[in-house]
């Protein structure tokens, strides 16, 4: 039986989970929200992706409602039937589908197929290390954009601070795990082993 302390430590680090989880999200809505108001703005961009999220979903959801209609109004059909009221099914059905069912249906069906779209295109992307490549270089862009607007744009006021040796290090570090490097090295180390008598 697991003691108390054990309970209260996992109960402790899902909760940090919790909160580190939570400024995550926060973090990226923010970035999201600061990067769709301000400059470059890119509508081809935009239309691309309406047209990939909206568009191209209007087919299934129309499919999706008719067979959602077709039943809703076979049952109400049976269920009107005793009262002598089936003239009505036509209204109850079209209200139903228009206030309720409808945008419910909508919102599953295309977060469904948007949603799953997106993660499998993140999922491609983190398997091929395009994820952490990204994360390195624009790390290091930042420290360095953020040094050159601060002043220390010649090469000597770069040299002189000591952590432009640690950024080197991050960038080096982010540059062995990127798989474009490696396959240049592998080559490179393989093409002089053929070379070797």
């Amino acid at each position: 039986m697991p003691s108390l302390r054990s309970l209260v430590e996992e109960l402790g680090q899902r909760a940090l989970r919790l909160i580190v989880d939570l400024g995550a999200m926060s973090l990226l809505a923010g970035r999201t929200l600061y990067h769709a108001v301000t400059p470059p703005y890119q509508p081809r961009l935009l239309i691309a992706q309406m047209d990939h999220i909206a568009v191209r979903s209007v087919s299934i959801v129309g499919v999706a409602g008719l067979f959602v209609g077709l039943v809703l109004a076979l049952q109400t059909a049976y269920g009107l039937a005793r009262f002598g009221a089936k003239g009505t099914v036509g209204i109850i059905v079209g209200l139903s589908m228009v206030r309720e069912l409808g945008p419910v249906v909508t919102a599953i069906l295309v977060g469904g197929r948007v949603g799953s779209g997106f993660t499998a295109e993140l999922g491609s992307m983190k398997v091929t290390e395009q994820i952490d490549a990204m994360r390195a270089l624009t790390a290091d862009l930042q420290v360095i954009t953020t040094r050159l607007r601060q002043g220390e744009g010649t090469i000597g006021g770069l040299l002189e601070d000591p952590t432009v040796y640690e950024d080197l290090s991050a960038l080096l570090r982010g540059a062995n795990r990127s798989w474009v490097l490696r396959s240049l090295i592998r080559a490179t180390r393989e093409d002089g082993a053929r070379e070797k008598p």
